[in-house]
């Protein structure tokens, strides 16, 4: 399974449609000269900031400067993607989605075959709505979910042409009065069965906005009031049953019943088990968070009960960080993957780091 969440400070998020459908500018360049096949590449990650898997292959974002394929069994290096001359300048997120990956880019997004890395297209007509904040990707059947944090909308194309189906501006569409010049502010999102979930900052406190993923219309506005997530940083994570949320304090996540918009518990733990809460994925039955704390940890949850699998600390980074030249101690992971019996967890400092899945053994840190 192939799911990555990543840590984005956003702020703000509203919802009109379009009912027209609009082409992508599409540029189509295999940039065959600049994919390279090395796997003996020095320092390989210089900010890594998302990551995805499918089956033996990963792919990590180097924030603003390429993309990295890895060997899942092996870590070496497959290629290193970047495509100045096409457009996705400066990468951000990535998804995969039907063998395609799915970046995005300085208000655009590119989509790339999984098997090469050549660019299928590149899209960035205004009418889409990208912004600099754009992020993350998300789908469902055949459409692709994109959130853009900064204008307060979402955008769904289809996945086969890349052709926009609509744009929806939350806040005009899912509250009866918004007000001009208030604060609204989107930060996360994640497809929930027939629903796309967005979690919002208003001036008035923290809601998740839900949409229909075939009409795009709002099925409802969840407000936090002075609830268990009234004052969260909103990452999310979820399945056709449950979202999770972080929770208002530090060490705390909520569990939301996907029919009902209720609260089916409260998971409140200390570091390591949880602290900072950066990303979220859920897996199956397996629900797995990253925490950027003294130590760092990653965190094994049983998704359908709450309990604690495993907590996984980062005990590499911890006995090396005076060689890498970090002083404060700890780690800043902003994305994990899993697949193959493996979790991987992006650090900020410059590796990825890979653990045993089934028993929490820590496996390598990939530089």
């Amino acid at each position: 399974m192939t799911m990555k969440r990543k840590f984005q400070v956003r702020w703000l998020i509203a919802i009109a449609l379009f009912g027209s459908v609009a082409m992508a500018p599409v540029v189509a360049s295999r940039f065959a000269s600049e994919v390279s096949a090395s796997t003996e590449a020095p320092n390989i990650f210089q900010e890594p900031w998302a990551i995805v898997s499918h089956g033996s292959h990963l792919w990590v974002v180097n924030f603003s400067k390429n993309i990295v394929e890895l060997d899942a069994d092996t870590g070496s290096v497959i290629r290193i993607i970047t495509a100045k001359t096409d457009g996705h300048l400066e990468p951000e997120s990535i998804s995969y989605n039907a063998g395609h990956l799915w970046v995005i880019s300085n208000n655009s997004v590119a989509e790339l075959n999984a098997s090469d890395g050549a660019l299928v297209r590149v899209i960035r007509a205004k009418s889409y709505d990208f912004d600099f904040d754009s992020g993350p990707i998300d789908f469902s059947g055949q459409t692709v979910w994109v959130l853009n944090a900064h204008n307060e909308s979402v955008t769904e194309l289809d996945a086969s042409s890349g052709a926009l189906i609509r744009v929806v501006h939350l806040h005009i569409k899912a509250l009866s009065n918004p007000t001009t010049g208030v604060f609204y502010s989107p930060l996360d999102m994640a497809i929930s069965g027939s629903r796309v979930v967005v979690s919002d900052l208003t001036v008035t406190g923290n809601q998740i906005i839900e949409l229909n993923t075939l009409s795009g219309s709002v099925i409802r506005v969840i407000k936090s009031g002075n609830g268990p997530w009234h004052n969260t940083r909103g990452i999310l994570a979820a399945d056709s049953d449950h979202v999770w949320i972080t929770g208002d304090t530090y060490g705390k996540l909520v569990d939301l019943d996907t029919r009902t918009g209720s609260v089916i518990r409260i998971i409140k733990h200390k570091v390591p088990v949880a602290g900072f809460v950066t990303a979220m994925i859920v897996n199956g039955s397996h629900l797995w968070i990253t925490n950027q704390d003294n130590t760092g940890s990653v965190t094994e949850l049983n998704a359908n009960t709450g309990l604690v699998i495993r907590a996984m600390k980062d005990t590499y980074y911890r006995l090396t960080k005076a060689q890498v030249g970090h002083s404060h101690g700890g780690a800043a992971f902003t994305a994990v993957a899993t697949t193959r019996s493996r979790v991987w967890v992006v650090n900020q400092f410059g590796s990825v780091m890979e653990w045993n899945s089934s028993n929490g053994s820590f496996i390598r840190n990939i530089k």
